[in-house]
């Protein structure tokens, strides 16, 4: 919680919204009654000279219920964009206590509970206003709407500019069993005061994060994607069709094209081939591996057809068309993932099919969905900004 230009905080200006809120909602006349936030100890009771609610701060701490995990991007596509740390959710705890200058208990009692139904009403003191979607249906008016409308009214009458335009929502609870004092007895005998009747009134409110640069735009452009094929002659090498298990040797494995019934297995350098009556044209190999069983495509070759190359390769640049090394290239829901080179390549063994990439870079992820057709098919994987060679 920074301070702003007239050194206002939001902190303090949460202790000036309970005061409002008591005040205006609450009906708990200045002239009449008092509001401190001071601490409850036995030289600040001996001093009181009417009526007091005193609101002791005594616990601050995040509400790790709320954490969210990650980083949120801001900006993305400019080359000004930054990584955010999502919001920490501050929850501060006060001891709210009703005072007389002679200890009248009825009276304390009539205060305490006037507190407790002024802050009941209010299960959140502010909440961001959304516009509503493109499309949607305009809001029915209902009867108890005027009455609800009236009341947050009052609430916002109550709270400080910094509040007010809170970009986050601010939670409050009273009298919840987990903001109850463990120890109460030691609590009091610290402020050398006897155990007092006491509500607990917890409130969350969202902690906005430093930013940080996000670094140059990532783009990946020129990714080249194709079928591992050959002719029924030459065969196939396993170790270009599927990644195997780091314990799991070739030799041995079985391979098998379901729809057709072909089965062969692989010798001890991986490599495997089907009968020579195996016609030409795409299919799905099984590979058998340990206790898994891997899938993908092949195309068999015709070995009179022009041979294709069998490149896949990819190359990840930078805002300005440079390459960009050690870029993390990942298949969401496969072990397959490259690493780019010191140009900016990377290759990957995808079939046919739509497939999610993720793309890394010092903490920034980015997801894309590809679709891979025919063998040879290439396209382009723009994002994050400036296309190559802008400025």
């Amino acid at each position: 919680m920074t301070l702003d230009a007239q050194g206002r905080d939001e902190l303090n200006d949460l202790d000036e919204a309970l005061r409002q809120i008591l005040i205006q909602v609450g009906d708990l006349r200045p002239s009449e009654v008092d509001i401190d936030f001071s601490i409850p100890d036995r030289d600040w009771s001996g001093g009181i000279t009417r009526p007091t609610i005193n609101c002791y701060l005594f616990n601050i701490h995040e509400r790790k219920l709320l954490r969210e995990d990650g980083w949120q991007l801001e900006g993305r596509g400019g080359v000004g964009a930054v990584r955010r740390p999502p919001p920490l959710y501050i929850e501060l705890t006060y001891l709210i206590t009703a005072w007389t200058q002679r200890g009248n208990v009825a009276d304390e009692h009539r205060l305490l509970w006037r507190v407790l139904r002024t802050l009941a009403r209010f299960p959140m003191l502010h909440e961001p206003v959304r516009p509503a979607p493109p499309g949607a249906p305009p809001r029915v008016a209902l009867p108890e709407d005027a009455s609800r409308d009236a009341l947050r009214a009052r609430l916002r009458a109550c709270l400080p500019a910094s509040l007010h335009d809170h970009p986050l929502p601010i939670y409050a609870a009273v009298a919840q069993p987990e903001g109850v004092l463990k120890s109460p007895g030691e609590f009091w005998s610290t402020f050398e005061n006897p155990i007092k009747p006491s509500l607990t009134y917890a409130v969350t409110i969202g902690l906005d994060r430093e930013a940080l640069p996000a670094g140059p735009p990532v783009l990946a452009t020129g990714l080249s994607l194709q079928t591992p094929e050959t002719t029924v002659e030459a065969g196939f090498q396993i170790s270009r069709i599927v990644t195997l298990p780091p314990d799991v040797s070739p030799a041995g494995l079985e391979v098998t094209l379901p729809e057709t019934g072909y089965r062969t297995t692989a010798d001890e350098h991986g490599w495997f081939r089907f009968s020579d009556d195996l016609p030409p044209g795409r299919y799905q190999i099984q590979v058998k591996a340990g206790n898994r069983t891997l899938v993908r495509s092949i195309i068999v070759r015709d070995p009179r057809a022009p041979k294709f190359s069998t490149g896949y390769s990819a190359v990840v640049r930078d805002q300005r068309g440079a390459p960009l090394a050690g870029i993390t290239v990942t298949v969401t829901g496969t072990p397959l993932r490259a690493v780019t080179d010191a140009d900016g390549h990377f290759s990957l063994d995808l079939p046919p099919g739509r497939h999610a990439l993720m793309i890394q870079h010092e903490g920034w992820i980015e997801r894309r969905e590809v679709f891979v057709r025919e063998s040879g098919y290439g396209f382009a994987l723009n994002y994050g900004g400036l296309a190559p060679g802008d400025s």
